[in-house]
């Protein structure tokens, strides 16, 4: 097993983002609206990735240029396979998907499926922002913005091999996966995660403890659920709302 992978009997919930560099087609005019697959030279492929725990500050990093496609698809195989939770910004939709195509293609078995908070999910249906870009998220919850790339420009010379473009690329990506954690940190602690975005209850068992933040010291009934026999509960430490059934008994004890 990789040295950077340490076994815990803790729920493991990894923040991990990628950068894709962009496709090459043979095309005719610059209007063009569709590429037929037969027009494709080069099809997008992961080029880099960067990741870190929910309960450390080290970061981790792989890239193409760095380690290799292959060393580096295996580092991010085996993240992904230890963690019981991903979390990301349009991470089920794009970044997974476009691992596996990766991992397909170079002769990989698939990898554990883990289960996805998935940021982007909670922005567009919990609020109404004029942008949904993870940017525009963090400006508006006051939260460190995304590094100016200057653009397509640095895929450009990252594609050429610049060295001092690649060092930018892994700051970049880098730094996306700390302001996600960052808005990750700010929907959980205000309330913002649902059930189905991150459910402790599902991986400990514990029906006494908090689905969004896993402490089970915390949680006060406030009234009386609109289902008969439940009632709704809030934490005290996260501010996530909840029902449960009237007879749980809400223990001290820490997580």
């Amino acid at each position: 097993m990789p040295d950077f992978i340490k076994p815990s009997n803790k729920l493991r919930a990894l923040v991990i983002d990628l950068e894709s560099m962009y496709g090459l087609a043979a095309v005719w005019q610059g209007r063009t609206d569709y590429i037929n697959k037969n027009m494709l030279l080069r099809a997008p492929e992961v080029i880099c990735w960067a990741a870190r725990w929910t309960d450390s500050d080290k970061m981790m990093f792989s890239s193409i240029h760095h380690d290799g496609k292959e060393a580096m698809l295996q580092k991010a195989h085996d993240l992904i396979s230890e963690a019981d939770i991903l979390i990301g910004y349009n991470t089920k939709r794009y970044d997974i998907k476009r691992f596996r195509n990766d991992f397909a293609k170079a002769g990989l078995n698939a990898p554990h499926d883990p289960e996805h908070c998935d940021l982007y999910s909670i922005t567009t249906s919990q609020f109404d922002l004029f942008s949904n870009s993870l940017d525009f998220a963090c400006k508006e919850f006051g939260i460190v913005r995304k590094i100016d790339t200057g653009g397509i420009d640095l895929w450009k010379q990252c594609d050429a091999g610049d060295a001092e473009a690649w060092e930018l690329m892994k700051s970049y990506n880098c730094n996306d996966v700390h302001i996600t954690a960052l808005l990750w940190e700010y929907y959980r602690d205000h309330g913002w995660l649902r059930k189905r975005d991150m459910n402790y209850i599902k991986f400990t068992g514990d029906r006494q403890s908090c689905y969004s933040c896993g402490r089970n010291d915390s949680l006060e009934v406030t009234g009386q659920a609109f289902k008969a026999g439940d009632v709704r509960i809030k934490c005290s430490t996260c501010n996530s709302w909840d029902s449960r059934k009237e007879g749980i008994i809400v223990s001290r004890r820490s997580i």
